[in-house]
């Protein structure tokens, strides 16, 4: 095994996954892309990786080859390089189907993956498909991985890359309202953040479904019960599932 990391498309999420990999005690190489050479320079630098004599080269050289360009520009990134049966081509382009990957690079071994931020702490909970052994291994570096059964389950599972964000949101729309309510900012943060972590937590690892749990906590009369009924008066709740729906009707286009 060569343990040999490529990066075509050294962009946040190149740089969240090897920020990862440079923390934890993954002992591997990182090879990237020469095709920006001072987008190249400051990545290596970063992440001590080293920079390809050429995509040719880097993909005769890895395992595994990110690939995480712009999903519209991935047939400039791929063409006219001869892909190595032996090198797995990890795409991380939302959107874009195997099938579309393949028009490109011919028949090669394809993984799609969807890792988010957290990658960089170690946290990322990344879908994936097909599932590959080796693949598995190397992100099990950066967080969890998730195996999908089909394409169409990945193409879902990639909505809660989005969904990622919105929690940011949500967060700073309590903090927000903590702070305005009167409390500090530090403590606002605080208990904002660590009851979402508790729930999650809670949710993971109950016995009870997210059903019974809900009406255990929203005991009728309650302080649950009387934010949760405002919360559903304005939508703010099957707002979620809209945005959600949105979302994946624009990756299956």
């Amino acid at each position: 095994m060569k343990s040999v990391f490529g990066v075509l498309g050294a962009g946040h999420l190149a740089g969240f996954i090897c920020q990862g990999l440079k923390q934890s005690a993954w002992q591997g190489r990182v090879l990237i892309s020469p095709h920006k050479p001072n987008a190249a320079l400051s990545f290596a630098s970063r992440f001590g990786a080293d920079i390809a004599e050429s995509n040719q080269y880097l993909v005769d050289a890895c395992d595994v080859v990110l690939v995480s360009v712009r999903p519209d520009q991935y047939g400039v990134a791929l063409e006219n390089l001869d892909w190595p049966d032996t090198t797995i081509l990890l795409s991380a382009m939302a959107g874009v189907a195997i099938s579309e990957i393949q028009t490109v690079v011919g028949k090669k071994q394809i993984v799609r993956a969807m890792p988010i931020s957290s990658a960089s702490i170690g946290k990322s909970p990344t879908p994936i498909f097909p599932a590959q052994p080796l693949v598995q291994s190397l992100l099990s570096w950066i967080g969890s991985t998730i195996e999908m059964r089909s394409e169409e389950e990945f193409e879902i599972a990639t909505v809660n890359a989005a969904v990622y964000g919105w929690h940011f949101a949500l967060i700073k729309e309590l903090v927000d309202a903590n702070i305005a309510a009167g409390l500090p900012e530090k403590e606002a943060k605080e208990i904002v953040i660590d009851t979402l972590s508790a729930a999650a937590a809670v949710a993971k690892s109950s016995g009870q479904s997210l059903e019974q749990r809900l009406v255990s906590l929203a005991t009728p009369g309650g302080i649950t019960a009387v934010g949760l009924l405002e919360l559903q008066k304005k939508s703010a709740v099957t707002g979620w599932t809209d945005a959600f729906n949105k979302v994946l009707k624009r990756l299956q286009k």
